[in-house]
Formats: structure tokens, C-alpha cells, sequence
């Protein structure tokens, strides 16, 4: 016999740091329209189940990095493995603040008329 086709698609995988390759743990990873979140582990492993066929959008965040959006196709059933790569170096520090320099402006009044 063959087995059931499961409805709700899945998503599981690894999260890296793309500049070290080193997995990154505490990732939220998550799915907007079926209200889905999977955190990645201390090995940066993350699995998402439940996921609707079509088109579905995922928000990927952790501190320290900007947040990623994408996009990826599912089939009934299907099952994708993806590693995620995650660019601290995207991420700018907040400027520091500047002095500006002192300035002075004097001005005579006016003359009465």
C-alpha cells in the first residue's frame, strides 16, 4: 500500500553565520500566515512542520543580525532541507554621535525707525 500523502509541507535544516560557518543558535524562524515559529537548537538546527502548499513567506531573526525575508515554494507532502546563512556583516552599528562645531552668531539690532 501507499502511504498517505501528508497535507502540511516541512522545512528543517541548519542555520550558519555565512562569514564563520558556524551554526547559530536561539534563530527565529517563522511562518506569518500560519502563525508557525521554529527556534533553532545549540547545533542550529531548526524544524518546521505543517507548512501549506504554494507559495509561503519566512521571516528569519536573531540578535545581532538583520532580519531576512524569503520566499520558497512547497508541494503537498514535501519535505526541504536548507541551510540558512545569516550576515552579521550587513548589520551597521549605529553611528556614533558627532559634535558638531560650536558656533557663535551675533547680530545688532535693528535701528529704530
Amino acid at each position: 500500500t501507499t502511504p498517505p500523502v501528508r497535507a502540511g509541507a516541512r522545512l528543517y535544516g541548519t542555520v550558519v553565520d555565512a562569514a564563520t560557518g558556524l551554526p547559530l543558535a536561539g534563530v527565529r524562524i517563522v511562518t506569518p500566515s500560519v502563525s508557525t515559529v521554529a527556534v533553532s537548537d545549540s547545533g542550529g538546527r531548526f524544524d518546521l512542520t505543517g507548512i501549506p502548499p504554494g507559495l509561503v513567506r519566512f521571516h528569519i531573526s536573531a540578535a545581532g543580525f538583520p532580519r531576512v525575508t524569503m520566499s520558497l515554494a512547497f508541494t503537498p507532502g514535501e519535505e526541504m532541507e536548507r541551510t540558512l546563512e545569516l550576515d552579521s556583516a550587513t548589520v551597521e552599528a549605529a553611528p556614533a554621535a558627532r559634535a558638531l562645531p560650536q558656533m557663535t552668531i551675533e547680530a545688532d539690532a535693528p535701528a529704530p525707525n
